[in-house]
């Protein structure tokens, strides 16, 4: 059986830098409904077609992917919202009002009282290598 649009799939997925060097933290086994938008285009497109145990690398474009990277998305916050953290550039800190983690984000800078982040997904803008094996295919049910 081949996977089709409204299938439910299981995937192994690995992202990869375009020079095939595997991303930290970037394998995963995932779920999906096919067509559904549940995961990026390029994947969804990837999975039509394929049989269970078929494997396939896929080159995803920004666009394709998690899009471009967008400007409106560096924040400026109050700094005291990241406080107690080794706040440096381009490191990942947490969000937080009072007690409670809502966010992550991409430190960018302290601006006075305020500290810039980056809102972006790791990955917008950029273009990287999806290895997908489709471990499972479940009929409409």
């Amino acid at each position: 059986m081949k996977a089709k649009r409204k299938n439910k799939v299981k995937i192994n997925s690995v992202i990869k830098s375009v020079n095939k060097r595997k991303i930290r933290n970037m394998e995963k086994n995932s779920e999906f409904r096919v067509g559904e938008g549940q995961v990026i285009e390029a994947i969804e497109k990837a999975v039509v077609g394929m049989k269970k145990g078929e494997r396939k690398t896929v080159k995803v474009i920004p666009e394709k992917g998690f899009g471009k990277r967008r400007k409106k998305l560096l924040k400026a916050i109050p700094r005291e919202y990241i406080k107690g953290q080794d706040a440096k550039k381009g490191r990942y800190v947490d969000i937080c009002f009072g007690d409670e983690r809502v966010a992550s984000a991409k430190f960018v800078k302290y601006d006075g009282n305020m500290a810039v982040i980056d809102m972006n997904h790791p990955l917008a803008g950029k273009q990287f290598v999806v290895d997908v094996k489709l471990l499972d295919i479940q009929e409409n049910p």
